[in-house]
């Protein structure tokens, strides 16, 4: 492809991204359970890491003063900049198309 059309290219799908993100109508993602090979594969993973091993948190926690976990910050118009509420689904059981060891970082 000649350097032009390329060019013409990215421009065009550039354009196309942006009138995309422009959109004010957001997706509906419908969640939908795991197929049998989504939840073999996280039980492999169950198995194969030392998922009762905790020491990594008693590490993270120690010095910690204080947890904030309904922490939210605002600007000074008291616009509400970042929020630590909407990741509280965090805490609750772990789907089972989620991997395990994400699950624990998060």
């Amino acid at each position: 492809m000649a350097p032009t059309k390329a060019i013409i290219v990215l421009v065009l799908c550039t354009l196309c991204s942006l009138l995309q993100a422009q959109s004010k109508t957001p997706a509906i993602v419908t969640p939908t359970a795991a197929t049998d090979h989504t939840r073999s594969s996280q039980a492999k993973v169950l198995s194969d890491l030392p998922f009762a091993d905790r020491e990594d948190y008693a590490v993270a926690r120690r010095g910690l003063i204080e947890s904030a976990p309904n922490l939210t910050l605002k600007n000074k118009a008291g616009r509400v900049i970042w929020s630590l509420v909407p990741y509280q689904f965090l805490s609750g059981d772990r789907p089972d198309t989620v991997n395990p060891s994400l699950w624990r970082h998060a």
